[in-house]
C-alpha cells in the first residue's frame, strides 16, 4: 500500500485503509443510496448455454415499490432498487 493516497492523506497499512473505508460509509442526513444485486441466470438442464433474455424476462414476478429489472451486457439479470434512506432502500429489496 505504500505510495498510495487519498484525498491527501498517504495510506501506508490495511487499518489506513479500514479507516477510509469507514469514513466514507459514515453518512450525512439525508443521504440517499441506491441498491443493486446482480445475478447470473443459468438452466440446469444446459449450464454451458446462455438463458435467453426474453426467457428470463418471461418468468420474473411484477416489481413494486420501484425497483427495476434489467440486463446487463454479458447477460446478468440485475434488480436496483429506488434510492432512499440505506435501511429503507434494503427493505425495498426483499422479495414479497
Amino acid at each position: 500500500m505504500t505510495g498510495l493516497v487519498a484525498e491527501d492523506t498517504p495510506i501506508r497499512n490495511a487499518s489506513d485503509v479500514e479507516a477510509f473505508a469507514q469514513d466514507c460509509f459514515l453518512g450525512a442526513a439525508g443521504d440517499k443510496v441506491g441498491v443493486e444485486l446482480e445475478f447470473l441466470v443459468f438452466d440446469r438442464t444446459a449450464t454451458g448455454d446462455q438463458v435467453p433474455l426474453d426467457r428470463t424476462a418471461d418468468v420474473l414476478p411484477p416489481m413494486d415499490g420501484g425497483s427495476r429489472v434489467t440486463f446487463e451486457p454479458g447477460g446478468q439479470l440485475e434488480l436496483s432498487g429506488p434510492a432512499g434512506p440505506l435501511p429503507e432502500a434494503i427493505a425495498r429489496m426483499r422479495a414479497a
